[in-house]
């Protein structure tokens, strides 16, 4: 049999300038395999351009999504130190006020609650407590797991929290501190060291005794009786020298027969503070301090008020 001869292609490269031709022949075969080469090639070419873009596009997006992870847990970090101190200041705030009530209730004499200010005390710690019932658990400090908007719903919680003990506990202050103004005004502390030698209501004759007489040494302090300011310093008459304390309330205390006065009108006294010397001035039979005490210009007992000791 006959062989065939292959069919060949010649490819005739003609330079512009050079007059040698050259020529180079290619088998149908060769061609046909060159071909299928250079279309594999290009296609792999092409697929590895493409998985490129992918591989960058998927990289820049990974890139991108670690940046804003990160300042997120940066964030998530800051935000949830400050919620967890702010639950600590809330706890210590608690904590306050509750000791606050417990001396307001030592200091209220028949008074065992805050009327309103205790309703509200005790529904805002019923608010503030754990899962458990614990009033030591405030709220949950914010995990891992929680979105940035629990997390500033929890900050916006605790903040309104806060902003209501904070109002609770100046009115629970303000409360105590008109409370322990009144029992350090009233006089309850013996004004004098001596021997009590006229009662109050003891008849002199017609004229109802109005107070208490303590004899003691000229030179003997006088402290105030309880806290409050000077309303009257002078001679008055059978009194000699008298000073009067207004302690508010209505409640007024009256020494006389004093030999010297330390205070002046419009001075504010502490209970205890040295104020004046037992002395025998005005109309005396001997050295004592005569001591009175005044509710609305009214004389009353002051054994209703002093202290047994």
């Amino acid at each position: 049999m006959k062989h065939r001869k292959p069919r060949t292609f010649s490819v005739l490269i003609v330079p512009e300038k050079d007059s040698h031709i050259k020529r180079f022949s290619v088998t149908y075969r060769g061609l046909l395999s060159a071909l299928v080469a250079a279309a594999v090639a290009g296609v792999a070419i092409v697929t590895c351009i493409i998985s490129l873009g992918h591989y960058y596009n998927a990289y820049s997006s990974t890139e991108t999504a670690r940046i804003r992870a990160a300042r997120f847990e940066r964030e998530r970090a800051q935000l949830t130190a400050r919620v967890n101190e702010l639950e600590g200041a809330l706890k210590r705030t608690q904590r306050f006020a509750a000791k606050l009530e417990t001396v307001v209730n030592d200091h209220a004499e028949g008074e065992t609650s805050l009327g309103p200010l205790e309703g509200r005390l005790r529904s805002l710690k019923d608010a503030l407590k754990g899962d458990d019932g614990s009033s030591d658990v405030m709220w949950t400090p914010p995990t891992s797991g929680q979105s940035t908007e629990d997390v500033l719903k929890s900050v916006d919680l605790m903040k309104n929290s806060a902003e209501e003990i904070e109002s609770l506990l100046h009115a629970v202050f303000a409360k105590q501190q008109d409370r322990l103004y009144f029992w350090s005004s009233v006089p309850t502390m013996w004004p004098s060291r001596g021997f009590l030698t006229s009662q109050f209501g003891a008849s002199r004759g017609r004229r109802m005794h109005e107070g208490l007489d303590i004899a003691a040494r000229v030179g003997t302090p006088i402290v105030a009786a309880g806290s409050g300011i000077v309303t009257f310093v002078g001679y008055k008459g059978g009194y000699g020298y008298t000073f009067k304390i207004d302690h508010g309330y209505g409640i007024q205390t009256v020494h006389a027969h004093c030999s010297k006065i330390f205070v002046q009108e419009g001075d504010r006294v502490k209970r205890g503070q040295l104020v004046a010397h037992v002395g025998n001035t005005g109309s005396s039979t001997g050295p004592h301090l005569h001591y009175e005490v005044r509710v609305d210009g009214v004389p009353v007992n002051p054994m209703r008020y002093l202290a047994k000791k």
